[in-house]
């Protein structure tokens, strides 16, 4: 069913105003890039859960049955309350900046996952269907204000937008595995401990 869309960029000195009606038909390396982050999202939110389940010491199995999971932006506060009960202090890596990294991610992989594309005419390019939040009063000057849920954006995205963000969840990875290795260091380093005090 066709629509109006609103196309615009982040600075935009216009905003066209088109009809268009969704498509799935993105050109493949668009639509492949949109698969690596949806596929590598969904390994980052399983490997942070795992760390929670070392934290808590319980098996993968036990954990999927009686470990809340927390949102991805989430699990970070509880990941370094965990450690600070467990007296594991976090110097690898910076958990409040992961927190407010992936959530950056996070919102660009739903919409990029969610979101319902259309191709604009006038800009040559493909842009993503934005339905929360609100315009601007910038954005008013263009004769478009309100709910986006009624006027909908068409977000610009290119696939060097996507790319970026397949690269942005690749170092968050690498991160999470550093954090990782770090706390099982010193779960390690206390089985040693507890084991030296053991008497023969």
């Amino acid at each position: 069913m066709p629509f109006y869309w609103f196309f615009g960029s982040d600075m935009p000195t216009a905003i066209d105003r088109e009809i268009r009606t969704s498509s799935y038909h993105l050109p493949p390396a668009m639509t492949r890039e949109i698969g690596r982050v949806i596929v590598r999202f969904a390994y980052a939110d399983h490997y942070s859960q795992g760390i929670i389940y070392m934290l808590v010491n319980v098996s993968r199995a036990i954990g999927r049955l009686a470990v809340r999971e927390a949102r991805l932006e989430e699990r970070f506060e509880l990941i370094q309350d965990l450690a600070g009960v467990r007296g594991f202090p976090i110097g690898s890596v910076d958990i409040k900046e992961m927190s407010k990294r992936i959530q950056r991610i996070a919102k660009n992989r739903n919409l990029y996952a969610h979101g319902s594309w259309a191709y604009s005419d006038s800009l040559s390019c493909w842009a993503v269907m934005v339905t929360t939040g609100k315009w601007t009063q910038q954005d008013e000057r263009h004769d478009v204000k309100g709910r986006k849920k009624i006027q909908p954006e068409g977000q610009v995205v290119e696939l060097s937008d996507i790319r970026a963000v397949t690269s942005e969840i690749d170092a968050f990875i690498k991160d999470l595995r550093v954090l990782q290795r770090e706390l099982e260091d010193q779960e390690r380093g206390r089985i040693e401990v507890i084991n030296q005090a053991k008497p023969e």
